[in-house]
């Protein structure tokens, strides 16, 4: 229920993204990549896309994440490691992804993730002791330069929205 999570201090956004209930909290690394995704091959391969970048991240911390035959997102085992949600209108990607570097997990207990009942969340942090995510960015950052052939530049939602910094 709303007043339960209220009382954990989560505030609910209501989107346009596909996917259902997801969670974004400090610890993950969120990447909202807005593209015209017919340049990529539409949106399957653009999402595609996404997959490889983070399961080649998850690769050089030496975890081993899936997608096939898997509802998107990236899986270590039976666990989701990361959760991709787009909206797509006119070809234009808005919304991305989440990654779960060093997240608080239990905030996953308190919804049906993605619609995915019975679907735990993992880490970075808890399958391979790194709870860096300046370190996991720039690993994420480089597979996604090489994979997309772009020049991506980072910078932290502070940066981009700052009167965030005032609540």
């Amino acid at each position: 229920p709303i007043e339960h999570l209220q009382k954990l201090g989560v505030t609910i956004h209501e989107t346009d993204r596909g996917g259902e209930v997801t969670y974004h909290g400090h610890g993950q690394l969120v990447g909202y990549p807005i593209v015209d995704t017919r340049t990529l091959g539409g949106p399957i391969s653009f999402i595609r896309k996404i997959q490889e970048c983070l399961i080649t991240t998850l690769a050089d911390f030496n975890i081993v994440g899936e997608c096939f035959d898997r509802p998107t997102g990236v899986w270590v085992g039976k666990s989701k490691m990361a959760a991709i949600g787009l909206h797509i209108s006119r070809g234009i990607s808005t919304h991305g992804f989440a990654l779960n570097v060093a997240p608080d997990l239990s905030y996953f207990d308190h919804i049906v993730a993605c619609g995915l009942p019975g679907s735990p969340a993992t880490s970075v942090e808890r399958e391979a002791g790194i709870s860096d995510t300046t370190l996991v960015s720039a690993t994420l950052t480089r597979h996604m330069e090489n994979i997309f052939d772009w020049r991506l530049q980072t910078t932290t939602l502070e940066e981009l929205v700052p009167e965030l910094t005032s609540i």
